[in-house]
């Protein structure tokens, strides 16, 4: 004869905290890539331009990151106006 099934054990408090830190996690990376980025707003038809986008950004808040950039929106105003140091970004060793 089978036994009754026992109830689920509840989640250990550790494994809640994860998912909400991941949550956060997510929230922010969807956050600069839809506020800062406007991927949300942007309608590309093509799949694959679509991809290269996205691509782009990914790398871009990566930099951004590693350089210790918090304010996304500031950098990239710099970098829109003296493009120049924007290039450089590119040559600079990680």
């Amino acid at each position: 004869m089978d036994s009754p099934a026992s109830p689920p054990a509840a989640p250990h408090p550790s494994n809640c905290w994860r998912g909400r830190a991941h949550g956060r996690i997510e929230n922010r990376n969807h956050w600069r890539r839809d506020a800062t980025l406007g991927e949300d707003r942007l309608q590309l038809s093509c799949k694959s331009a679509a991809l290269v986008m996205a691509t782009l950004n990914c790398r871009r808040l990566a930099l951004f990151d590693h350089l210790l950039i918090a304010n996304t929106r500031k950098a990239m105003r710099i970098y829109n106006a003296h493009p120049e140091q924007a290039l450089a970004l590119l040559y600079h060793p990680l």
